[in-house]
């Protein structure tokens, strides 16, 4: 359930191993959504959303983020820590990521705005391009850890809108991740296969020590 606790504050491929399973995830909140009042209110737009024959969760992900106006505004990456991959030969990166997601569920209401917090864990390694035999930095996983999805609202709202966002709660706790996932792992992407194989195998020679802070900008740099 979505806290209020902050209410008074100051306002692509989905990979990794539980990506099956976030999936499955979306698919019932978005089952449970379609009974729930708010459901009924948004029949006419969810009553084909996941029903096509071969859909996709990123299809599925962009037709919910239509209908409930759902759009990221300020997004922050936070202090990334790393640790040695369970193979001693990868890497794995956990990084915080704040932001601030805007709702549009009715025209005639101002947005309903949640901030949320997360981690983005990351695992890359190093291998062997097969046709040149030359040793190439693989990006494996990305994805959100959902043991710290936090999500709590920003700033007041009337009756309408608290009710509007009951019963919308589990399903933005699945829904708001993902469409993170979407923007941040794509960049992630592109800056850790920019990493010189030299500087990756330094690296876990680093963390074979001791190491937990990340050297390298990944978002900036």
């Amino acid at each position: 359930e979505i806290s209020e606790e902050g209410r008074n504050q100051d306002p692509s491929v989905l990979t990794g191993p539980g990506k099956t399973l976030i999936d499955q995830e979306l698919t019932d909140e978005l089952e449970k959504l379609k009974l729930s009042p708010i459901g009924k209110i948004l029949e006419p737009f969810l009553e084909n959303v996941g029903n096509s024959i071969g859909t996709t969760v990123n299809t599925v992900v962009s037709k919910l983020e239509k209908i409930l106006g759902l759009k990221v505004q300020d997004l922050t990456l936070l202090k990334t820590t790393v640790e040695l991959g369970s193979d001693g030969k990868s890497i794995n990166l956990k990084i915080p990521v704040s932001a601030t997601v805007a709702l549009k569920i009715n025209p005639f209401l101002s947005d309903i705005k949640l901030k949320v917090g997360l981690d983005i864990l990351v695992h890359f390694s190093l291998g062997t391009d097969a046709k040149t035999g030359i040793s190439v930095v693989l990006f494996g996983e990305c994805s959100s850890d959902s043991a710290t999805v936090s999500l709590s609202l920003l700033d007041g709202f009337s009756g309408l809108q608290k009710f509007l966002l009951r019963g919308l709660d589990d399903l933005l706790e699945k829904l708001v991740p993902v469409t993170l996932e979407k923007q941040i792992c794509p960049l992630i992407k592109s800056r850790v296969q920019l990493l010189d194989v030299s500087v990756v195998q330094n690296l876990i020679s680093s963390c074979s020590i001791v190491f937990d802070e990340f050297p390298y900008n990944l978002v900036h740099g």
